[in-house]
């Protein structure tokens, strides 16, 4: 059983990652491809880790599986951030249906 949900898990974070994809194609501007990646990489890898974990539930691959997945989330949110702070100062323009009212005090 443990195993099915395992592949379930599997399957729904590389579907996730799948929806990232077409969204760095589909939307207009950095920002918003910055989020798409940035949320997918963080729940994609959830799911599928998660998932392997579950197939193979080792001690050895628990430690190494939380290892993972605490420094993706890490990270992904660092970069993220950096990557779209970085966009924003050098002047990139949002697409038309932005709200950029909170950012006026930054400009």
């Amino acid at each position: 059983m443990m195993g099915i949900i395992g592949q379930i898990l599997v399957g729904l974070g590389a579907g996730i990652f799948l929806l990232a994809g077409v969204g760095l194609f589909r939307f207009k501007d950095p920002y918003s491809r910055i989020s798409a990646v940035a949320t997918a990489s963080g729940v994609g890898l959830v799911l599928v880790t998660a998932g392997v974990l579950l197939i193979n539930p080792e001690p050895g691959n628990i430690v190494k599986g939380i290892i993972a997945i605490i420094l993706q989330l890490i990270t992904a949110s660092i970069a993220s951030i950096v990557i779209a702070r970085s966009t924003l100062i050098s002047g990139y323009p949002f697409s038309e249906n932005t709200d950029t009212e909170e950012l006026e005090d930054f400009g």
